[in-house]
């Protein structure tokens, strides 16, 4: 008698920095088509991309083809630059929206190019509104940055006021 050959199975790889960030919420650079099967087994309702570019046609089509919602909502302001910072607008209705999905119990996957400076902005103020102390908002943002972190973003996550971030209905039970 001779044995089976093994099962077919689906790598499962997610896109580069992606980490789950609290219930319901993601972040990650930028997919891949190696990465797709990893994202159908999150329960993703949104996609928010952070960047002024477009998506790329894989992640357009991938989130159109699973009737995931593509919101795009570059994180800028004057003196957006490589150094640079995010407008203090752009953030509060970034973090908005995730309280607002995330409090419905619906998945959010924040994303752009690298996964690092835009998202690590808004992750950053997030865990400002959540009133994290500022050695582990730095750290978690230096974390995902790598090599490449920003020191004017930290201080700009610092100088952010959460005051002025609307949370409807009491958002999400992790905040």
């Amino acid at each position: 008698m001779t044995s089976q050959p093994p099962a077919p199975f689906t790598r499962l790889i997610p896109p580069p920095v992606f980490a789950h960030v609290e219930a319901n919420l993601y972040r990650s650079a930028q997919p891949s088509r190696i990465n797709l099967p990893f994202l159908d087994t999150l329960p993703l309702h949104t996609i928010i991309w952070l960047a002024i570019e477009d998506p790329s046609t894989v992640t357009k089509t991938w989130a159109r083809d699973r009737g995931v919602s593509l919101v795009c909502l570059p994180v800028v302001g004057e003196g957006d630059s490589e150094e640079g910072w995010a407008g203090a607008e752009s953030v509060k209705r970034v973090l908005e929206l995730i309280l607002e999905i995330c409090a419905q119990n619906h998945g959010v996957l924040l994303m752009d190019q690298t996964g690092r400076h835009r998202i690590g902005t808004v992750i950053g103020c997030l865990r400002r509104l959540q009133r994290w102390n500022l050695a582990s908002v730095s750290e978690e943002y230096c974390k995902f940055a790598g090599g490449r972190w920003r020191v004017v973003n930290e201080l700009w996550i610092e100088g952010f006021d959460v005051g002025g971030v609307r949370v409807e209905g009491g958002g999400p039970g992790w905040l």
